[in-house]
């Protein structure tokens, strides 16, 4: 019977091939990401808490230099007409992952720090500062495209009306993708 124990443990203890999940491809960058996301603002900063309008329309394009830092731009207009924002600056993230083994797609949490220029209630043009965070999800591995949100803090601070504004966008992200099998 001890040997027949010794047996049962180290069948258990080897890893069979037939019982071994498949491994999860990797998630690999390309040099440049694009996305496209509606976003919505809060148009002013009042005691109840102010309103938020929407949607807008916002198209980034980051250069990625390292798997947790790429230099970012953003470009936002709203449908009242004309550019509401443009800013530049960096992004810092945590690398694609997969947060189980029955996880299908991976992802990635990010923070960053834009600065540039908005324009006000009366269309008049500030420096402006930007600080949110967000995830992406890679939902199509093979396409490049993932799923983007963030949410942050825009502050315009020669703007009577709104010096901190809130600002949440969901969309497409163009771009990481899932390594090929060879």
């Amino acid at each position: 019977t001890p040997c027949v124990f010794l047996v049962f443990v180290l069948v258990l203890a080897c890893p069979l091939p037939a019982l071994a999940q498949p491994a999860h491809p990797p998630a690999e960058l390309s040099r440049f990401e694009i996305g496209a996301y509606v976003s919505f603002k809060q148009t002013s900063v009042q005691p109840d808490g102010g309103t938020w309008t929407g949607p807008g329309l916002s198209v980034e394009v980051n250069a990625n230099v390292s798997k947790q830092f790429a230099v970012a731009s953003r470009v936002e207009t709203y449908f009242g007409g004309g550019i509401a924002a443009a800013l530049a600056g960096g992004q810092v993230s945590t690398g694609f992952f997969y947060g189980n083994g029955r996880d299908r797609v991976p992802g990635r949490f990010f923070g960053k720090a834009l600065a540039g220029a908005a324009r006000d209630s009366f269309g008049v043009t500030h420096p402006a500062f930007y600080f949110g965070a967000g995830a992406d999800l890679i939902v199509s591995g093979r396409r490049g495209i993932g799923l983007h949100w963030d949410a942050g803090w825009e502050i315009v601070p020669g703007d009577p009306r709104r010096r901190v504004r809130g600002r949440v966008g969901i969309g497409l992200i163009f771009g990481p993708h899932l390594r090929q099998s060879p």
